[in-house]
């Protein structure tokens, strides 16, 4: 449990990171993988709907959102596209859009100090 964490912060301040940047960084995938895990097996919960039925949280997510992009921002109808709602999600971009943002915190040379 604490040796595959250890390797990887490790091998973040060998890339360039500084001590408690690499510790943050090891810190936040983890949290984003548990919080990404919880939140895309919550969608399969039952909700009730507006006509007294029921439907999964998935589909009534898919449905608000069918609604509120019908032709406002482009960005919005992302919110409905099939693979948000599956597997994943956006683990992947938001795992992605991390890492661009981490690599601008690694200074040259190995033996850095700090933050970073």
């Amino acid at each position: 449990m604490v040796d595959r964490p250890a390797g990887y912060g490790g091998s973040l301040v060998r890339a360039g990171l500084g001590p408690r940047d690499a510790a943050v960084a090891v810190d936040f995938v983890a949290d984003l993988v548990f919080s990404s895990s919880v939140a895309m097996r919550g969608l399969d919960r039952t909700v009730p709907d507006a006509a007294g039925g029921s439907l999964t949280a998935r589909e009534s997510h898919r449905r608000a959102w069918a609604r509120k992009s019908a032709g406002r921002h482009p960005f919005e109808a992302e919110f409905t596209a099939e693979e948000t709602w599956h597997g994943r999600g956006w683990f992947d971009d938001k795992l992605a859009i991390f890492l661009d943002g981490l690599a601008t915190r690694i200074v040259s040379g190995s033996a850095v100090q700090g933050n970073g």
